[in-house]
């Protein structure tokens, strides 16, 4: 072997060092890169808001609970003909005398404390219940609703409306609006009983309090 072939066969790994050096050199690193990835994948979402006021929640003077006809809404077109066959209409509960057609002799009477905060009365209608809650504010929303009974010289008040359903903290409301209308209050679980047999047949028990309504009677809205 001469001194030329010496000479190639030392280049030979100094060549060899160069070529990845060479092949990367010629290749550039972003060649190949991707697009950037956007930091905030996720679509944007509405703001959850602060405070979300369940329908439980307790009214209070400055954020009063509206409840709303939701129970039984289908039906109130039916209930409003119902009333008005009958010629019924909400009696304004302003005395304990603005009562007397629809709560006198002590006779269970519907009530309502409207949206508007007017106390407003509905006569018991038996046989079959058939004057609503509903009927007193023509299906709009309320603040309080239950039903009532003068005993002496007390008012008895609950809070039982199947088509409104309002929580038993509504019934300050209807407090304060009824002892502004000149009554003594007292807020009781149950104004009258309610056991399957008597509703069944109204008359039955002695707490059962309804009265009969003629197709000719009209009770006119106390002043």
């Amino acid at each position: 072997m001469n001194g030329r072939h010496i000479s190639l066969l030392l280049l030979i790994p100094a060549l060899w060092a160069a070529c990845p050096a060479i092949s990367y050199a010629q290749t550039p690193t972003n060649s190949l890169s991707l697009p950037p990835v956007p930091s905030k994948i996720l679509p944007q979402l509405p703001p959850v808001p602060s405070k979300i006021l369940p329908r439980q929640e307790a009214p209070t003077p400055g954020n009063p609970v509206l409840w709303q006809n939701k129970w039984f809404p289908d039906r109130l077109k039916d209930e409003m003909a119902t009333a008005a066959r009958l010629h019924i209409e909400p009696t304004r509960i302003t005395s304990p005398s603005s009562i007397a057609n629809i709560g006198g002799n002590g006779q269970v009477f519907k009530w309502v404390v409207s949206e508007d905060g007017e106390l407003l009365g509905l006569p018991v209608v038996m046989p079959g219940d058939t004057i609503k809650h509903s009927v007193a504010t023509g299906g709009r929303p309320v603040l309080a609703a239950g039903e009532a009974r003068v005993q002496g010289n007390v008012i008895l008040i609950d809070n039982h409306s199947g088509h409104y359903r309002a929580d038993p903290a509504s019934l300050s409301i209807a407090k304060q609006k009824f002892e502004a209308a000149g009554f003594q209050v007292r807020i009781v679980d149950q104004v009258r009983a309610r056991e399957k047999a008597n509703d069944r047949n109204p008359g039955v028990g002695a707490n059962r309090m309804h009265i009969e309504v003629s197709p000719h009677r009209t009770l006119a809205s106390a002043a």
